[in-house]
């Protein structure tokens, strides 16, 4: 991954550069990490399709999640 790739991710996720090339990372930045380094492994386009209908998917359901919780929390 260029440097020029690097900065343009952390732009987009609103983190500073450094946050991936610290030498212990956060969780988070750590799994980020990792699924770009896989992402980039994926040599088909139909393979990154389901990769990407998969974490929709969990998107989705993640935010549904949260949906009924703050629903729930609202109802009391």
């Amino acid at each position: 991954m260029t440097s020029t790739t690097l900065a343009r991710i952390a732009e987009l996720l609103n983190v500073p550069i450094e946050a991936f090339t610290a030498a212990r990372a956060d969780g988070d930045i750590q799994g980020l990490v990792s699924l770009l380094r896989l992402w980039s492994e994926i040599g088909d386009g139909q393979g990154r399709q389901r990769v990407l209908s998969f974490a929709r998917m969990e998107a989705e359901r993640s935010n549904h999640l949260a949906g009924t919780r703050n629903a729930q929390v609202a109802d009391r």
